[in-house]
């Protein structure tokens, strides 16, 4: 529920403290236009890729979650989203915000040319997090009965904390090189490890072992088989692109500097409150509800997930930009990229989202009648997403600036107001409660960050070329809407499925048709460019 996945801080000093050194930034003022465009066509490049994996990545997830569902039944997922919870919580102790800081400090050293802060920042973080990681996985074994029948009264879920455990580390370790590659700014290799390669292994193994009778187990051996291939392919990609310097040095690493230090404790404090912000309707739902609801509850949320994948795309590669244009001071060439990625996320979103809306109880009822009472579930989470991806990479910006202190207050705030509204709702709306709770989180938290971007970093998502978008948008609205009743005596996923290529279909020839700015067509060009570049020499 994190405004765009990402999260910290910002100083209106004309200086930007980068790790234990500081680089004088520039005026800013007046970036050239070839500038621009290499930043604009890195950005739009990357997300492309990124993007293209995310959305094979999503159907595929999609179509496997529709099998999980009808092969396990909502109780067994039910219990996967509570050890899941447990997860989230020790993971947040065993990475000790060092992924974060990783995107950071690898991108800021990299172009600083520190090469020697680099190898340190690597080795020690990578001691530190197997350390803490081992001693986690140590606490969840040692707790498993009472977090199973004391904490959730679901007695089940001890027998398989020992997956859970391997879970927790694998995936740790996986997400800590994942944001390394994206320091080096190179978060296409992760996206193609990740998504195109560890997923559908991971799906394969999941169904060939659930058929064998191994049930949630098996999808459980999956996940850790999946996340033990993307942890050794990564580990490949990083050493490859360690600069020779790194790799020939000998003696010991340096140690992690203060700035690191500072950052990380700011990241891990934000960390507690995301996992508060975004896991606590589940942990208060397990507490008044039983695994059944829970897992219809966790695959509704599931789907809700998917609606900012193009911004996560986004900030995959414009993350770590961020923190080196920012230390650079160009801030206007930021607030151009800024405005431009903007409004093409929201555009790219809207005709996801109302299918979301407008679909909700056939979409579910793809999955088992008993999913659909979850559908209410859909809509209101999908609003709260909606304002998350109008607000665009307000979190990334905060947090590649050094303004941490405003994400912790406005955090603090909201995961006050959350676990406040899901003690209120819950016991009294069930599901639904928790959905409004999380929902009305989401809008508030995104908000905050997007005044306080204003407010620190003066800038704004929004112009007047979002006219162009508003025609474009409302008659892919109306196409999606007007499709319901003729598709309604159709199945539900190929009504879904007519529904949503006619909207995106839409949108895309309205976007070409009322005309692209300057800044359009450079993101159109990169694009291209890149589509072209990949394909096969006898199509070119």
């Amino acid at each position: 529920m994190t405004a765009d996945e990402t999260n910290p801080s910002v100083q209106p000093e004309p200086k930007s403290g980068i790790g234990d050194t500081t680089v004088v930034m520039s005026s800013g003022e007046g970036a050239p236009e070839d500038h621009f465009r290499r930043q604009m066509g890195r950005v739009s490049s990357q997300s492309a890729i990124v993007f293209g994996g995310t959305v094979f990545y999503t159907v595929s997830n999609y179509l496997f979650k529709i099998y999980l569902a009808r092969r396990l039944g909502p109780s067994p997922l039910g219990v996967y989203a509570l050890g899941m919870t447990v997860v989230g919580v020790l993971s947040i102790l065993g990475v000790a915000g060092l992924p974060q800081a990783a995107a950071r400090f690898v991108a800021a050293y990299v172009g600083t040319r520190q090469y020697g802060a680099l190898r340190g920042f690597l080795w020690r973080s990578l001691v530190v997090i197997a350390v803490m990681l081992a001693v986690c996985s140590a606490a969840m074994m040692l707790a498993r009965r009472w977090v199973a029948q004391g904490l959730y009264d679901a007695p089940t879920l001890a027998g398989f904390m020992a997956f859970f455990a391997a879970i927790m580390v694998t995936g740790a370790l996986v997400t800590w090189l994942g944001q390394v590659l994206a320091g080096f700014q190179d978060a296409a290799k992760r996206t193609f490890v990740t998504q195109i390669v560890a997923n559908p292994i991971m799906i394969l193994l999941a169904a060939a072992m659930i058929e064998m009778g191994w049930g949630l187990g098996g999808y459980l051996w999956a996940q850790i088989i999946g996340n033990a291939v993307a942890l050794v392919l990564l580990s490949v990609f990083v050493w490859r692109l360690l600069p020779g310097e790194v790799r020939r040095q000998t003696g010991p690493a340096p140690p992690l500097g203060p700035g690191v230090v500072k950052f990380c404790r700011a990241v891990f404090a934000i960390t507690v409150l995301e996992f508060i912000l975004s896991q606590a309707d589940k942990v208060i739902l397990g507490s008044f509800l039983e695994p059944r609801a829970i897992g219809i509850y966790a695959l509704a949320a599931t789907m809700v997930a998917f609606v900012p994948v193009p911004l996560q795309s986004v900030n995959q590669i414009f993350a770590p930009m961020i923190a080196d244009l920012h230390a650079r001071g160009e801030q206007a060439l930021l607030g151009r990229i800024y405005q431009t990625v903007t409004k093409w996320v929201i555009g790219f979103t809207f005709p996801f989202s109302l299918v979301l809306l407008l679909y909700a109880v056939p979409l579910l009822g793809i999955f088992g009648s008993a999913f659909v009472v979850g559908s209410g579930v859909l809509m209101i989470g999908t609003l709260g997403q909606l304002v998350n991806v109008a607000a665009g990479s307000v979190g990334s910006l905060l947090t590649m600036s050094g303004h941490q202190k405003r994400i912790l207050q406005i955090e603090g705030i909201v995961a006050v107001l959350t676990v406040s509204m899901n003690l209120l709702l819950v016991p009294r709306l069930g599901m639904m409660g928790a959905a409004i709770a999380w929902a009305t989180a989401a809008a508030l938290m995104n908000l905050m960050m997007l005044y306080s971007v204003w407010r620190w970093l003066k800038l704004w998502p929004y112009n007047r070329d979002y006219l162009r978008l508003l025609p474009t948008l409302l008659a892919s609205g109306a196409t999606i809407w007007g499709l319901r009743t003729p598709l309604a005596a159709l199945p539900g996923w190929v009504g879904i499925g007519i529904a949503l290529a006619a909207g995106y279909a839409v949108f895309l020839a309205g976007a070409l048709l009322l005309g692209l700015d300057d800044d359009d067509r450079i993101v159109a060009d990169a694009v291209t460019r890149k589509l072209r570049g990949a394909l096969p020499a006898w199509t070119k």
